[in-house]
């Protein structure tokens, strides 16, 4: 288990849950919302591996971090990664996080899902969640001492062979970025990822997104919506986003006359991303459609 805090949350379940009412959109969450609790709940699969690592100072980077990845790395292949940096780590510059890029380095020549963004808090140790509760209930704010949550899901390299895997598990990643503004470029941008990923029986997706975008978080939920009709859609507005697109998107040359439509002049700054949208799909089970 894994919880993070944030302000503001996105809730899409499928139109047969017993939840769909509850349904937390763009214009709802701006209504002043009572504190609600959101969550995702996946079963064990079968040959995948979860796990968390949690960092609470910058010297667990090098005892748990770096060691835990190198060691996992021996034996398993990383599916996915979801990241929750909390306001306790301040950014001032992209090098805060080239600790993600040691994934690429001990898994150079696999492709893997990566999403994440700033939260305010994060929640995994025990105690810290009875904390948090008993601090609901007196009317006090808890705050965590964690610095950066990790989860990660992986599977054993045995499982692989010569004509692929058969591990029904997989895991894929989109940044929506601050230059698609236009709806047209959202809605192709979605619709090209889902033509070039599998749709998974069990399937779920967590959107990570910049509040800035304004009115673009409906299109974005309905598009990926129609592209992915039975994947419940839970997330959270961050203020800084993090991915890598999985697989690579499509280089497509725009005129050079063409203006550029965003709210956002900066450069983007490599897996750290602002004014943008993660999307991070978790599929396994039968694939329905390829």
């Amino acid at each position: 288990m894994l919880i993070v805090r944030a302000s503001h949350l996105s809730y899409l379940p499928l139109l047969k849950s017993p939840t769909f009412g509850k349904s937390i959109t763009y214009d709802l969450m701006f209504r002043g919302l009572y504190p609600t609790i959101s969550g995702l709940y996946i079963p064990t699969i079968p040959d995948v591996k979860y796990q968390v690592i949690n960092i609470k100072s910058n010297s667990d980077l090098e005892k748990a971090f770096y060691y835990e990845v190198r060691e996992e790395s021996k034996d398993n292949i990383f599916k996915g990664v979801i990241v929750y940096v909390t306001e306790k780590y301040l950014l001032h510059s992209v090098e805060d996080f080239h600790y993600l890029n040691y994934f690429r380095e001990v898994q150079p020549d696999i492709p893997y899902a990566l999403g994440g963004c700033i939260v305010e808090d994060s929640i995994y140790d025990k105690n810290d969640i009875k904390l948090n509760i008993d601090c609901v209930n007196t009317g006090d704010y808890f705050v965590s001492e964690n610095l950066i949550s990790i989860g990660i899901f992986s599977v054993p390299k045995s499982i692989i062979n010569t004509e692929g895997e058969k591990c029904s598990f997989d895991m894929y990643s989109l940044v929506i970025e601050s230059t698609d503004w236009h709806k047209t470029k959202i809605q192709k941008v979605i619709n090209e990822f889902a033509n070039r990923v599998p749709q998974f029986e069990h399937s779920v997706v967590l959107k990570l997104s910049c509040v800035g975008r304004d009115k673009r978080h409906e299109m974005e939920q309905s598009y990926f919506r129609a592209a992915f009709p039975n994947t419940p859609l839970i997330g959270c507005y961050g203020n800084g986003e993090i991915g890598i697109n999985h697989p690579a998107r499509l280089v497509v040359e725009e005129p050079p006359s063409r203006k550029r439509q965003r709210r956002d002049p900066a450069p983007q700054l490599g897996i750290v991303y602002s004014y943008s949208t993660v999307f991070v799909y978790i599929g396994w089970g039968k694939i329905t459609s390829s």
